[in-house]
């Protein structure tokens, strides 16, 4: 819990709770926390999140989320690798079959498949792949788009260094994205403090997804750098923000507005904007 220690005892109390029964028991309630404490980010249903988030971008949403639900359930190729690399033990049993994952992560299906899905982006730029969960999702989005490339950065995690709870090896990265698909990605091995800046300083980057170090001094870096050298309008999706207040620090800070999902608080995301004066003086690199 030290890595928490700076959010606030309502939510560390809540979360320690909590985990000791189910995540279902502490999502809810510190959901409605979160948006009490925080009035920068929103709490949502994922229908109404993914709504809400195509509004802001004054988008009109060419199918309802239902629709990529299902779309990633029909998914054999994601089903058939992933329950493959269970069996062979390199990762543990959560779901029995492949609905029950894609229901379990309703929120993960707006941020890294429904929006790219409906966005159509160019770029994108993720980091901390690990085994390729939401790497895998982000990809297919991608190839069913038929365009746009992830550029991954990872340094391979090991168990017990920095906040890591698991290991994986170098071969393994990304070891769920499906074959037919790795065309729409680039892995990046090496440190996000030299990679980042100079990736999205290359690229015209349209979406960016935070899942490496949770630290806070890592991750405000990480938001900062994409929030300095990405366009109005681009999304910056971040995982675990209840690591530490980081991610509601950085969206006050800015005066972004924050969206996250009932169903677990523990993602959130923000569309970077800037105010007339910071779009006059310009926020392009020289």
């Amino acid at each position: 819990m030290d890595q928490m220690e700076d959010l606030p005892r309502g939510i560390l109390k809540a979360i320690q709770v909590g985990k000791k029964n189910s995540k279902k028991i502490w999502f809810e309630p510190v959901s409605y926390f979160l948006k009490k404490k925080f009035r920068e980010m929103q709490y949502l249903s994922e229908d109404e999140l993914f709504l809400s988030l195509c509004k802001k971008k004054k988008h009109d949403p060419s199918h309802p989320l239902e629709f990529y639900v299902n779309e990633l359930k029909e998914n054999q190729e994601l089903s058939d690798l992933y329950f493959r690399v269970v069996d062979q033990g390199k990762m543990p049993r959560k779901y029995q079959n492949h609905d029950e994952r894609v229901e379990a992560v309703r929120v993960n299906v707006v941020l890294f498949y429904a929006l790219i899905r409906e966005f159509k982006p160019e770029v994108l730029i993720e980091t901390g792949t690990a085994h390729g969960s939401m790497t895998s999702w982000i990809v297919t989005a991608l190839y069913k788009n038929q365009k746009g490339m992830l550029h991954s950065i990872d340094l391979p995690p090991v168990d017990g260094e920095l906040t890591m709870g698991m290991t994986v090896l170098p071969e393994d990265v990304g070891m769920l994205i499906p074959a037919v698909y790795r065309n729409h990605w680039t892995l990046h091995p090496g440190d996000a403090k030299v990679l980042l800046p100079r990736l999205m300083s290359e690229f015209s980057v349209d979406y960016f997804f935070h899942d490496s170090l949770h630290t806070r001094t890592h991750m405000l870096f990480e938001y900062n750098v994409a929030r300095c050298l990405m366009q109005p309008g681009a999304f910056i999706v971040s995982d675990d923000i209840l690591w530490n207040s980081s991610f509601f620090d950085f969206i006050r800070s800015h005066r972004l507005q924050g969206f996250g999902a009932f169903s677990n608080p523990n993602v959130g995301i923000t569309l970077n904007e800037f105010d007339q004066y910071e779009l006059g003086i310009g926020t392009y690199i020289r």
